[in-house]
């Protein structure tokens, strides 16, 4: 049997050391297998991009660390990212802004999660709406999706509007004729802008001012519609007008009897002239018939009591028709010169007045002279004639009684038969006749034809007219 055996040892080592040696020989060895972690191992983390609106595909791009590249369209999350500094570039959205700033760059820590937030706002819709010319504040409406009406006038910039297609009206406006075509349809996408634009032309007519007698300097104004105002003397040509109403006042001229400012409603196309005759202070001696006529006619353009009574004779009589007689039995058939002056004053004064019954009766603001046209030779009137052996001529007539636009105006045309007289009169030295009417036979066409097609326009006899005033 072989004798037990004890270790060598180290004479230098002792027993008792031994444990404590192998002991931490077996601690690091044990540590080693335990902890078997990387010190320098990548972090792996989340991104997260978000889109607001959250319906809007928006498109962008994500660059990172390592060559990470990645793009996409809204929301979206992305795992497993190293750790690193990342840039995400929002792209464009038609319609759309983009975020602000449209580059961001984060960086992604360990495990975390990265959150890219992106809020995208509508781009604003817009409308111009240009009419031209800009003074005349065209009207129009405007059309678009989801039942959208807009009305207005004139130049206007519309701003929000959803994309779509609009469709534009330009009305009517008065002397002015619509752009052509009168509506435009053109379609709106979002985030842009278009204009409707619509040039209105003129609808014209053609204007003169005519004044006699000439050389006397008259000075007139014209003024009708949008705005127009012209000022001249004696004649001229105002050219091409906007067709709509105008009106002439004449200026004083010394010695002359000023005229009635009047208006007139130019057509399109229709050439109008104000005409205008001065007549003086004054009127002419009448020595003869041709002066006794005119000076009759001046008293009714210038709606003059005083002028009319000069020319009747004490005698003076008008013979009435019929219908007139009919129409107001309380005249009688004839008028004696007391009547006619006093009706004169009443029709002349500009004001209303009342009848006989109180009733109102509307002033006449002017009495227009369309015509007044001698058709006979003045001679001496037959036997059975209702003025016999007197002195008379037929003239033709058409006068129009403008009672204001809440009225009829009176029309009165057909045949008056003038009756006159005379006797000597001296003047400065020399004998002269002195013509004056003694009587008027009423011819005129109301009772013939009661009805005019123009129901602003009433057509009556000259007796007519003179009875409203009795």
């Amino acid at each position: 049997m072989r004798p037990l055996m004890r270790p060598w040892v180290h004479p230098r080592v002792r027993p008792s050391h031994l444990f404590p040696v192998a002991a931490l020989a077996c601690l690091l060895v044990g540590l080693a297998a335990c902890d078997s972690t990387e010190p320098n191992a990548p972090q792996f983390g989340t991104i997260a991009i978000m889109v607001a609106p959250d319906s809007l595909a928006a498109p962008w791009q994500l660059a990172g660390p390592y060559g990470i590249s990645r793009s996409g369209t809204g929301a979206a999350t992305l795992p497993n990212k190293s750790a690193g500094s990342y840039t995400l570039t929002w792209g464009a959205v038609p319609g759309w802004h983009a975020p602000a700033p449209q580059v961001v760059t984060q960086t992604l820590d360990g495990d975390d999660t990265l959150v890219f937030s992106g809020q995208y706002a509508p781009a604003v819709a817009t409308i111009t709406i240009d009419a031209e010319p800009d003074r005349i504040a065209a009207p129009w409406q405007l059309y678009g999706p989801e039942g959208l009406v807009e009305e207005g006038a004139g130049d206007l910039v519309i701003s929000d509007l959803p994309p779509g297609i609009y469709h534009v009206n330009w009305l009517v406006t008065g002397s002015w004729h619509q752009p052509d075509p009168a509506t435009e349809t053109l379609t709106l996408v979002a985030g842009s802008a278009l204009t409707f634009s619509g040039t209105y032309t003129p609808i014209t007519g053609n204007l003169s001012v005519d004044v006699t007698p000439d050389g006397i300097g008259a000075s007139w104004l014209v003024t009708g519609p949008d705005g127009f105002s012209q000022a001249g003397v004696e004649d001229q040509e105002l050219g091409e007008v906007l067709i709509g109403e105008y009106t002439v006042t004449w200026g004083d001229v010394e010695t002359y009897f000023t005229p009635e400012a009047y208006s007139w409603d130019v057509a399109e196309g229709a050439t109008f002239t104000f005409s205008v005759h001065y007549e003086t202070l004054a009127l002419p001696f009448p020595d003869n018939t041709g002066v006794l006529m005119s000076n009759f006619l001046t008293s009714y353009s210038r709606m003059s009591a005083g002028d009319y009574a000069a020319l009747l004779h004490p005698d003076f009589v008008t013979i009435l028709q019929p219908g007139t007689v009919a129409q107001f039995p309380d005249v009688g058939p004839t008028l004696d010169a007391v009547e006619e002056r006093r009706i004169h004053e009443r029709m002349f004064s500009g004001h209303l007045v009342t009848d006989p019954e109180g009733a109102p009766v509307p002033a006449v603001e002017r009495i227009g002279i369309n015509d007044f046209m001698q058709n006979t030779v003045w001679d001496l009137s037959p036997a059975d004639d209702p003025i016999p052996n007197t002195l008379c001529a037929s003239y033709d007539i058409d006068f129009r009684f403008d009672r204001g636009q809440n009225h009829t105006l009176l029309r009165v045309d057909g045949t008056i038969r003038f009756y006159a007289t005379y006797r000597d009169s001296l003047v400065d030295g020399v004998n002269r006749r002195y013509y004056q009417l003694v009587g008027q036979l009423d011819q005129t066409n109301g009772d013939k034809d009661a009805g005019a097609a123009d129901k602003a326009v009433e057509r009556v006899n000259w007796g007519s007219v003179k009875a409203l005033f009795r």
